[in-house]
């Protein structure tokens, strides 16, 4: 399971995410994708993810969850967290997804190269390349281990960096 946090905002990807599921379901990378957040902030937008994801046959490998309870419950059912962000300042829910033990695949934007370390915390690639973040998702599917270091360095750089009590 490969996870995003966000409201329905086009400066955060959600498209390329569904893109990037798109070429992992050609290359038979088994995943399933959950985008979690609000969308009621753009239901336009939502309408044209939804149509994305059928018109790429991913209707069981994508799900748009809507708002959801417990944000936390559901990033521990996740083996990697997503931010493909076109922009992004210092995204939170990548924060707490690392404080979790997730590596992060991010877009090189904003704050993302501070928040992941490429190739320790995570993966950083090229914004607005759905390849790219497919080839880096693929990569922590394919090594539990090497996604499960990240993770570990990931938690760790969270807490070393943007615990309450540091910041």
């Amino acid at each position: 399971v490969v996870t995003m946090v966000a409201s329905m905002d086009r400066r955060k990807g959600h498209d390329l995410l569904i893109r990037a599921a798109a070429l992992l379901q050609e290359r038979q990378v088994p995943v399933r994708v959950r985008i979690l957040g609000p969308t009621r902030d753009d239901p336009a937008f939502h309408a044209e993810l939804r149509e994305l994801v059928v018109r790429f046959g991913l209707e069981q490998r994508v799900e748009l969850t809507g708002a959801v309870e417990n944000v936390p419950a559901e990033l521990a059912r996740a083996r990697v967290h997503a931010v493909p962000s076109r922009s992004e300042a210092l995204p939170v829910a990548g924060l707490e997804a690392m404080s979790l033990g997730l590596p992060i695949v991010a877009t090189r934007v904003g704050g993302n190269p501070f928040m992941v370390v490429h190739g320790e915390t995570g993966l950083l690639c090229q914004p607005l390349d759905p390849a790219a973040l497919a080839d880096a998702l693929a990569r922590l599917l394919h090594d539990p281990e090497e996604a499960r270091r990240m993770g570990e360095a990931g938690r760790a750089r969270v807490a070393q960096l943007f615990d309450a009590a540091v910041v």
